[in-house]
């Protein structure tokens, strides 16, 4: 299944393309748990890094089943939301070493202008595949998905700041 996710991130394939098991998107929310462990981990202790990934992984859940309810389309949960996980696994293990690095240089007072860049490189293919996983799901145009998607994930940053102020 990695291949597929792949895929999905070269927006090759959609979320329609994975299974729609319940055990499958048991896995995939499992490794996209684990993984977003790990990247709060690089700012924050171990407690608050599984709450802050706990939230990310029900914020996820909520947003996904309400766009698809919103245009009647709630069979496609397990897909969609295996989508949107199983490609932030893989977004996020690209993403870590950068955001990594940049808190080693920002600790030590260095410039880091290009990890900055690739960081940014990352989040916004990462904004572009959530637009592209949403408009196969929601049955929307490119953009309509990347403007739902960028919606979700400002909501997301704004109650992650409200619940964990220092650490979100």
């Amino acid at each position: 299944m990695l291949w597929k996710f792949l895929e999905i991130c070269l927006l090759k394939s959609g979320p329609q393309d994975l299974p729609a098991a319940p055990r499958f998107l048991a896995l995939v929310l499992t490794g996209y748990f684990l993984v977003d462990v790990l990247v709060s981990r690089l700012n924050t202790g171990l407690g608050t890094a599984l709450a802050i990934s706990l939230l990310d992984v029900l914020l996820l859940g909520i947003f996904v089943s309400l766009v698809l309810r919103l245009v009647s389309k709630p069979e496609r949960f397990n897909q969609t939301l295996a989508a949107m996980a199983g490609t932030g696994q893989l977004l996020g293990l690209v993403a870590l070493p950068l955001i990594h690095g940049l808190s080693v240089a920002q600790a030590a007072g260095e410039p880091a202008a290009g990890l900055a860049l690739a960081w940014l490189a990352v989040l916004c293919w990462s904004l572009l595949v959530l637009g592209h996983i949403l408009r196969h799901a929601l049955g929307v145009n490119l953009m309509a998905g990347v403007g739902i998607g960028m919606l979700y994930s400002l909501l997301s940053l704004v109650l992650m700041r409200a619940v964990f102020p220092a650490g979100g």
